[in-house]
């Protein structure tokens, strides 16, 4: 299959360990919009972009890639909601290229009520007292099977951003979720609340970064940083629910996130704009500091954004299932805008950490919250279409692109299964 391919799976039957939940019954709602990108995932290109030419990156190129594809296409991304109050005011690359993010217009402000988010801990918090045994299990099998990757994200997380974490966050775990971690880690609430305050602190975060504490210390810290990651995640998966948005989860959110037991739907987006991701990679990977690389890798989804405006487009990312022609219109529309490219064939110019496959695509699953097989595809899903198109819904992943159907589906959670130009 080439180009981009997105997949809803609606959130019928979700299945937390042995209970089913439907805690919001958003199948009730009509309102529909793509809504929520993982902080994670804008951590994980900021990761790529430092560690490259390493080898070995943990997670490798697909998020990086994928991230940028959706932000070259989609008009109405938000970053997932924090638990706390609060803002991303730290001084590293996490915090800068967030900013940019932001103040460009790529990334959209938006917080959830008050309510939303109460309900959505409330929600998290009761699973994991009602089951935490299976969270247990589900925690050590994923340490067990996600060895290496999760060992090296942690590494560099610690290492490289923990301290832009204490900074937007207040600590390396959140308060509100001391009870769980206490059950999922079986460590005193009263040791969890002394480990919050210490991780609170910038100077101890700093040591933890440069493996200059306890060993004993800094191994339940890493643990329990990586449990609050997990949590969060479902944090975020019942706020996108109850706010009836889609959700793009960081993979590593995953083990704890329910099961969603329904169809998946599937998106075409341009194969195009997935050769132009690559080409918009490759130039950031040009430049020799960590700094200038994020900047650059901002700039130039910018330009092509606005190069991409409806009624005022400037460029030619249409699909097309030639792969011949996709690449001729990306090579084309990056020279228009002026991003580098070397001009030789793919091969040639991309760096060795692109590899020389082409015209593989990436495949994202959006699983809706709410729904069934039989409402998913053919006449009541076109009918269901219709309606909200009538209600003059934006057309999200680009307006030349199959992946425009996006924004007449229903809400559900974004994930990728497939990666563009395999590393």
């Amino acid at each position: 299959m080439n180009g981009l391919h997105l997949v809803i799976i609606p959130r019928g039957s979700v299945n937390y360990c042995m209970k089913k939940v439907d805690p919001y019954k958003s199948h009730q709602r009509t309102k529909t919009t793509f809504g929520h990108i993982d902080s994670a995932s804008i951590t994980q290109v900021v990761q790529a972009f430092d560690v490259y030419p390493e080898p070995s990156v943990p997670r490798g190129w697909d998020i990086p890639l994928s991230v940028t594809s959706l932000f070259i296409s989609a008009r109405n991304i938000g970053l997932s909601p924090s638990i706390s109050q609060a803002t991303i005011r730290s001084d590293g690359p996490v915090g800068g290229v967030t900013r940019k993010l932001l103040s460009s217009g790529i990334m959209a402000r938006r917080k959830p009520n008050a309510v939303t988010m109460k309900r959505a801990i409330k929600e998290t918090k009761e699973q994991i007292h009602a089951y935490t045994g299976e969270f247990k299990k589900k925690f050590e099998d994923f340490l067990k099977e996600e060895s290496d990757k999760v060992v090296g994200w942690l590494d560099w997380s610690m290492r490289r951003a923990s301290d832009e974490h204490v900074q937007n966050f207040g600590s390396l775990i959140d308060n509100e979720f001391i009870p769980e971690l206490s059950l999922l880690l079986d460590v005193k609430d009263s040791e969890l609340n002394n480990l919050y305050k210490e991780t609170s602190q910038r100077n101890v975060v700093a040591k933890l970064a440069k493996k200059e504490s306890n060993s004993d210390f800094a191994e339940i810290v890493r643990r329990c940083f990586l449990v609050a990651v997990l949590l969060r995640g479902m944090y975020h998966d019942y706020v996108a629910d109850t706010s009836q948005r889609q959700v793009a989860h960081h993979p590593l959110r995953k083990p704890f996130l329910p099961d969603l037991h329904t169809q998946p739907l599937l998106f075409d987006a341009s194969m195009t704009e997935g050769y132009l991701s690559t080409i918009v990679l490759h130039d950031a990977l040009c430049e020799k500091k960590l700094e200038y690389r994020l900047g650059r890798w901002v700039e130039n989804i910018e330009k092509i954004r606005k190069a991409n405006m409806r009624g005022n487009e400037k460029i030619d990312l249409r699909p097309t299932e030639d792969p011949n022609l996709a690449l001729k219109r990306a090579l084309r529309a990056a020279e228009d805008l002026r991003i580098h490219v070397i001009p030789r064939r793919l091969e040639n110019f991309l760096p060795k950490v692109f590899g020389v496959v082409v015209g593989k695509g990436v495949e994202l699953m959006l699983t809706p919250f709410i729904g069934t097989s039989a409402t998913i595809f053919g006449e009541p899903v076109e009918a269901f279409a219709e309606d909200l198109s009538r209600k003059g819904l934006r057309k999200l992943y680009g307006h030349h692109g199959r992946l425009a159907k996006l924004a007449k589906s229903p809400p559900g959670r974004l994930s990728i299964y497939k990666r563009i130009f395999p590393i």
